[in-house]
């Protein structure tokens, strides 16, 4: 008959386990970090990237957002573009950077570009379309600091870092940020 492993035994597994599998995640997230991408990437290459290596507690439910845009993209039709690997990279990339913002409405627009858009009243509404570009077209409603019955609205195209220095100083922070 085969003798029970003791406590200490079984913890010491556990633990040598847990090291082994942090060292494949830390190995793996290496790899896609150090891998140019571009023109490579396939869309559930990417949604991996996102599912298993972007510190975000709705990852999971992003990437099932985007595999189910991405579904959708090839039954649409004619008017509907296939998603942009190069658009999704860029929100991945986004979104990666700005932990802080809560979770986005996820739309595929007819063109193949990923966009995301952070709403909590038609006064306060935020949305970037990433461009397969590296730069992001964006719309911001805001409500006006000097009158506050007005709404400011903002619109244009971006870098992802110039946008974000920009949406601070118009207080999206403070509704579109958890």
């Amino acid at each position: 008959m085969a003798k029970m492993p003791t406590s200490n035994q079984i913890s010491e597994r556990i633990t040598e386990l847990e090291e082994n599998w942090n060292r494949l995640q830390a190995t793996l997230k290496d790899i896609f970090n150090r891998t140019d991408w571009t023109g490579r990437a396939t869309i559930n290459d990417l949604v991996n990237q996102l599912r298993y290596f972007v510190p975000r507690a709705d990852a999971l439910k992003i990437a099932a957002r985007i595999e189910e845009l991405n579904s959708l993209s090839h039954i649409e039709g004619d008017e509907q573009s296939p998603m942009s690997t190069l658009s999704l990279q860029n929100f991945i990339s986004f979104i990666s950077q700005e932990l802080r913002l809560t979770s986005p409405g996820i739309a595929l627009s007819y063109n193949g570009n990923i966009r995301a858009e952070w709403r909590k009243s038609r006064r306060q509404h935020f949305a970037v379309e990433f461009l397969p570009t590296g730069r992001v077209q964006f719309v911001v409603f805001a409500p006006d600091s000097t009158n506050p019955k007005s709404v400011d609205r903002f619109s244009g195209t971006s870098s992802a870092q110039i946008l974000m220095s920009k949406v601070h100083s118009l207080g999206v922070g403070d509704w579109a940020f958890g």
